[in-house]
This record gives C-alpha cells, sequence and structure tokens, in this order.
C-alpha cells in the first residue's frame, strides 16, 4: 500500500475520563467556532531561558526529536524517527543516551517519557504494542503487553504507580470492545487498574484510505499535555474539553460548537495553560478536503486561531498572534518548552535577528550543533 502524508503543524489533544472522576454541575464555558470573538494584542509577562544541548559524535539528535518530560533538573528528549533517547541535565549536558531498537527492546518509538521519581524511562512500541521500561543508563528493566484488540498510540505518566494510555480509533470505525478506549495500568506489569468512563459512539478517523493510498494529517504539535498536575484532555472526535487532575478529579473546562461530527469540522484544543490564563486552538480538521488538496498539488490553505481565556473574568478573545505552542510534553505549571534548531538560530544571527540572551547563545552555534530548548516560564 502507498502511504501519501499530509503535514499540519496543528494541535490535537487526547481524551480520556477516569472511573472514579467527578465533573462540576456549573454552566461550563462554549466556545463557538463560527463566532468572530473580538482581537486582542497580549503580551504575557514571562522569563526565558536557553539551553544549548551537548552536541559530540555520540550525541546527536535527529530531525524527528522534541522534548516529551521536563522537569527542574533534567530535559527528556526522544526522536521517534530514529528511535533514540536522550537525558539532559539542566546544563545541557548528556547524563546518558541510548536507542533501543530490536532484540528485548522496541521496534518503532511512538512515544516515551522519563519518571523522574521512579529513575525510570518508558518507551512506547507502536509496531509491538508493548512498553519497553529502562533505567536512566538504558539498561533494560521489563516489558509489558498493551490490552489486546485495541491500538495504543500513547502512554503518560499519570501518578507513581499509574500509566494512563489512549486507543486511538484510527479508520473512525467504534468497535463493541472499543467503547472504553481509555485506561489506566500499572507501571510494573501493565495489569488493567481500570477502564476510563468514556464512551465513544463515532469517532472521526486519523485516515483516509482511497485507492490503495492512506491519506493522513500528521500533526506536529500533537497530543494530550500535562501542566503540573493537570492533564488537559481534548480529543478531534469529543465536543468537551477538560482537565483531570492527579486525584482523578475531572472537570469540563470547555464545550465547543458545532460538534466536532459537522461537514468541514473544526477541532478546538488546549496549547497553553497557567494560572491566570489559557490559550485555546481552533484548526480545522476533513480529510476529505486535504485528499482533494494533494491530489491536485495544491499549496496547504489553512487557518489556525488562537482564542485567549481569561480565568479570572471569563472573557474570550481572539489572539492575533500567539508563539506559545503545547506539544506532547509533561512539564512543570505555568511552563512552555520551544526546540530551536541550531541552523535557524546561526541564520537569523546572521541577519541581525536576535537580541539579548538567544543572540548570545547563538553567536557560539554551528548549524550542525545540537539544538537549543527554550524553557519559557510565564508570571
Amino acid at each position: 500500500m502507498v502511504f501519501k502524508y499530509i503535514y499540519l503543524p496543528i494541535l490535537s489533544l487526547f481524551i480520556c475520563l477516569a472511573t472514579t472522576a467527578q465533573t462540576t454541575t456549573k454552566s461550563i464555558p462554549v466556545i463557538d467556532k463560527n463566532k468572530s470573538y473580538p482581537k486582542t494584542d497580549f503580551t504575557p509577562q514571562v522569563e526565558t531561558k536557553y539551553i544549548p544541548l551537548e552536541t559530540s559524535k555520540d550525541i546527536i539528535l535527529g530531525a524527528g526529536a522534541d522534548v516529551y518530560t521536563l522537569t527542574d533538573k533534567h530535559i527528556f528528549i526522544a526522536d521517534i524517527l530514529e528511535g533514540d533517547v536522550f537525558l539532559f541535565d539542566m546544563n545541557g549536558k548528556a547524563i546518558s543516551h541510548f536507542n533501543g531498537k530490536g532484540g528485548l527492546g522496541y521496534t518503532r518509538l511512538a512515544y516515551a517519557f522519563y519518571d523522574e521519581k521512579n529513575s525510570e524511562i518508558f518507551v512506547l512500541d507502536k509496531i509491538g504494542q508493548k512498553v519497553v521500561v529502562y533505567s536512566e543508563d538504558g539498561t533494560y528493566l521489563r516489558s509489558f503487553r498493551m490490552p489486546k484488540n485495541l491500538k495504543i498510540v500513547r502512554i503518560d505518566n499519570f501518578n507513581d504507580e499509574l500509566l494512563l494510555i489512549f486507543h486511538e480509533h484510527a479508520m473512525g470505525t467504534v468497535l463493541p470492545e472499543e467503547k472504553n478506549p481509555y485506561m489506566l495500568i500499572s507501571k510494573k506489569d501493565g495489569l488493567l487498574e481500570s477502564k476510563l468512563n468514556i464512551h465513544l459512539e463515532n469517532a472521526n478517523p486519523r485516515y483516509l484510505l482511497s485507492n490503495n493510498i492512506c491519506y493522513s494529517l500528521y500533526f506536529h504539535e500533537n497530543g494530550n499535555c500535562k501542566f503540573g498536575n493537570e492533564f488537559i484532555l481534548s480529543n478531534m472526535s469529543s465536543d468537551t474539553i477538560y482537565y483531570l487532575s492527579e486525584n482523578k478529579t475531572l472537570t469540563p473546562l470547555f464545550v465547543q460548537k458545532p460538534t466536532v461530527f459537522s461537514d468541514s469540522p473544526q477541532i478546538c484544543g488546549i496549547v497553553t495553560k497557567t494560572d491566570k490564563f489559557m490559550v485555546i486552538s481552533i484548526y480545522p480538521y476533513d480529510l476529505k478536503v486535504e485528499k482533494e488538496r494533494a491530489d491536485n498539488n495544491e499549496p496547504m490553505n489553512y487557518e489556525v486561531r488562537f482564542i485567549l481565556f481569561d480565568i479570572e473574568t471569563g472573557k474570550l478573545s481572539q489572539l492575533k498572534n500567539w508563539k506559545y505552542i503545547a506539544k506532547e510534553i509533561d512539564a512543570p505549571e505555568n511552563t512552555n518548552v520551544k526546540l530551536w534548531q541550531a541552523y535557524k538560530l546561526v541564520e537569523r544571527y546572521k541577519l541581525r535577528l536576535l537580541q539579548g540572551e538567544l543572540k548570545e547563545v547563538a553567536s557560539h552555534l554551528k548549524i550542525d550543533d545540537n539544538p537549543v530548548v527554550e524553557i519559557t516560564k510565564f508570571n
């Protein structure tokens, strides 16, 4: 089968409900995706630092590398294309790096995270449908299979004992055994702790098959994000966005309308959450339209809007621009993380487009150096 992938730099976050979750009964804010909200210039108060990552003949980050876990002491990076895993300290010095492909390890790295408290690294093998656990230095510790008949595409560090796992309905069909696709399982052996209290009757597909071609929207900014101890939970097949706390309390944040199952649907997700505000993305999701675009070799033509929600006042407004986009990451609260590729910084430095600390960092870079980590704290 020939695969054709359509690349869209947009955010999609997945949704789950815990069995013991409790929901609030107060009125839930509504995001009207057809409404024109007042536009605003908003510049948050931030503190930003830049950490150049060590580069050596053994420590080279590929094009598929990104930050998956950030703590006060560590930066954990995984490369979904090459299968490489890196652990750095906060000075950018490599603590360990390894590639566990083959043997008892994994075939294709789909997701990974660093469990700092237990000093373990968890890798989801997409092909083998198993989780492989390593020590910080890359020593194989154990592995366990995912629940049968489900295609798990996501694992998250829910707490000290449990993983939060997500099954994706790739073709949009929801089989009887797939109506509860969200689960909590043991970190030690993969045993099911509970099925999560969500029931899907319909799902938007991730793939569209046509004449032996598989069309896909590939999300560069894809997946659930964990802001401090709160999971932001949204999904291309749910009209409600929630956050899930560490104690399994579930709170609806927003309901979006029209439904995600409308013709030419738009999808909401949350790209930034702080104590004071949230930023909501609204992006198009229509595989048929993108198939036509790809078949006709037309350029991408879509708009991603960002809506600012003031937590204190409840006011909604549309941002003229927004650059702090949460990706697949477990990060401290009020924190955003970004990777700057070295060659881009070198180019901008030569064009005199940089200022302050970033200019100073770029002045010491070569185009083939490893990326620079940008860590932004919202005040």
